[in-house]
């Protein structure tokens, strides 16, 4: 065997291992996928208390009582909590099943990041529906704005779609860095980590508030092009997280 076969050959064998590697990270997609909660319920919540809200409107506004030209309802960021609590629940539940079929820690965290892109689009196509008869019906005919509150951010419908898939992935990010410390500290790291983060935001808020520098603070969202606080902030978040939080998953014991 000369040396060009020789090279070829570690080719073929490397290209067969990301091909493994591949095929076990989508089988971890479809593990975690059938969790229908995962997509199902926090839009039957969102969709729940819309409908209820702007019924509860009409029978107000039937009744002779004058509603407010513009309402909002914040339960859309349901969204973002419920993805944050479903991936620290996948993370806690799956990853130890997922180490028993022989599954890698690298395939594991690829398979559930995929996952949470599939979430972000799944948000991100049912935003723009419901945001657009939202509008459409004039908030349900009662100007009740839930979803179609993301237009007065930005009126491309493109960026806010790819905000809600990196905003939903940054959570997910975080529900799975959450997952992975209770794997490996369990109760106490959560604990601890609450902990720390609760005096992290103390001590900034005092700092800021000391400097005088709540006017810098507004300034920087008001100056900040939409797209970078929209686009670039999650997807640096959730980047640093699923970093973070794979560098941590491989010391954690299955």
């Amino acid at each position: 065997m000369n040396a060009q076969e020789a090279t070829i050959g570690r080719r073929d064998v490397a290209t067969g291992v990301r091909n493994v590697a591949l095929t076990r990270a989508l089988a971890v997609t479809r593990m975690n996928s059938r969790q229908w909660m995962l997509f199902v319920m926090p839009w039957a919540i969102v969709l729940v208390v819309l409908w209820a809200h702007a019924a509860i409107l009409a029978i107000i506004r039937s009744q002779g009582v004058e509603i407010p030209d513009e309402g909002f309802n914040g339960v859309g960021s349901t969204l973002f909590f419920f993805s944050l609590a479903m991936f620290a629940s996948i993370t806690t539940q799956h990853f130890p099943f997922a180490m028993g079929l022989g599954v890698t820690r690298r395939d594991f965290y690829l398979g559930t990041a995929l996952t949470s892109l599939c979430t972000g689009v799944v948000n991100g196509v049912l935003v723009l529906i419901f945001a657009q008869i939202e509008r459409a019906t004039d908030g349900y005919s009662v100007h009740l704005e839930v979803l179609s509150v993301v237009y007065r951010v930005t009126d491309s419908a493109a960026l806010v779609f790819f905000s809600m898939v990196l905003l939903t992935m940054a959570f997910a990010a975080l529900g799975v860095f959450a997952g992975v410390i209770y794997l490996k500290w369990r109760a106490n790291g959560m604990f601890t980590a609450a902990l720390i983060l609760a005096f992290a935001a103390a001590v900034a808020a005092l700092l800021i508030t000391w400097q005088r520098g709540w006017p810098a603070v507004g300034r920087f969202f008001v100056d900040t092009p939409i797209a970078v606080l929209l686009l670039a902030v999650p997807a640096v978040l959730g980047a640093v997280l699923f970093g973070v939080g794979y560098r941590m998953m491989r010391t954690v014991e299955a």
